[in-house]
């Protein structure tokens, strides 16, 4: 039996600026990473999201309601049909020619679609990972001697901040891959994460009332079952710094 290290990088850069006092800004922000290729979803989605989980949609909507009359006379109406039911059972009981009809009004409107989730699907054109949903969505990237890294993204709105987080893993087989997995984690996927970073900035740069995005970051390395220690300064920048 083979018992896998698992070598774990994750990075969080967490985003703040005066940003424009706008309803349903989640919603729209949402549709704006979406045509550009990152599509907000559940970990779990069995395929890519559509064009019409994102944005303004037509919905459509059933109002029912439940009247009961007596000896063919409107007597009241009832929210619910078990309630309905019950009325009716017992005006019978009690001698009186009492029945319940169903009254359905739909009602169409446009809405904003709500955020489904906070893990990225990522369908942009230059992608070099591999989108995988198994066994949770991510980019996958399949190096020379066969091992996997793959790549996690989420991006969530917490207490008026943007947090966009990297989690990133290698399997090996053996500790004497450390160094290949140190490099790994940080240089296979760099292009994708920069291409991620670069979009979710310009796009919450749209919505700025004032001033500029701010972001700090988080980054550090496990090799699981043994100590964490934190990222170089280097292995951020090839992440944070533009062409």
């Amino acid at each position: 039996m083979i018992i896998m290290t698992v070598y774990e990088r994750i990075m969080e850069i967490t985003y703040e600026g005066d940003f424009k006092d706008l309803k349903f800004i989640e919603n729209r922000i949402a549709l704006d990473l979406h045509k550009k290729g990152l599509s907000l979803d559940y970990s779990y989605s069995y395929n890519l999201p559509t064009d019409d989980m994102y944005g303004k949609q037509e919905t459509e909507s059933n109002n029912l309601t439940f009247p009961v009359t007596i000896a063919d006379e409107d007597a009241f109406i009832c929210e619910y049909r078990s309630d309905a039911r019950k009325a009716v059972e017992q005006l019978c009981e009690n001698g009186f020619d009492a029945e319940f009809s169903t009254i359905n009004i739909v009602e169409k409107k446009k809405e904003w679609m709500a955020v489904r989730g906070r893990y990225f699907h990522c369908h942009f054109g230059e992608v070099i990972g591999e989108y995988t949903r198994i066994p949770r969505v991510s980019l996958a990237y399949t190096l020379d001697n066969e091992s996997t890294v793959s790549m996690t993204t989420t991006f969530i709105r917490e207490y008026g901040s943007w947090v966009l987080k990297f989690i990133i893993e290698y399997e090996a087989e053996n500790i004497t891959e450390k160094k290949m997995a140190k490099e790994a984690v940080i240089d296979v996927p760099l292009e994708d994460m920069v291409f991620i970073r670069t979009t979710v900035e310009e796009t919450l740069s749209n919505y700025l009332d004032s001033g500029d995005l701010d972001f700090v970051v988080e980054c550090n390395s496990t090799i699981k079952s043994e100590s964490e220690y934190k990222c170089s300064q280097e292995a951020v920048d090839k992440v944070m710094k533009d062409d």
